[in-house]
């Protein structure tokens, strides 16, 4: 059940993120474009937007990295029992 939660958790971050990268400035859309889903997970998890939310892309950039975070966490408890690693730093 532990586990059906943290797949079902993880989709749901997946998904928002994926549709806030649809909406971002051009900029920040061509950037992450060509990632398959674990790297953009793992590069935005590493991000370092800063927390000053004066452009819409520092806000979206914010906004990614605590998703990909959070998408990090999920990931960790689905696999706790196997012990895989997830996004190395």
């Amino acid at each position: 059940m532990v586990r059906a939660s943290a797949i079902r958790a993880r989709t749901q971050t997946i998904n928002q993120f994926k549709s806030l990268i649809v909406t971002a400035p051009d900029a920040t859309r061509e950037a992450l474009r060509s990632l398959t889903t674990a790297e953009l997970i793992c590069r935005l998890a590493a991000s370092r937007p800063g927390s000053g939310l004066t452009t819409p892309a520092a806000a979206v950039k914010l906004a990614l990295k605590r998703l990909a975070k959070r998408s990090v966490i999920s990931t960790r408890a689905k696999r706790s029992r196997t012990r895989t690693p997830s996004c190395a730093p």
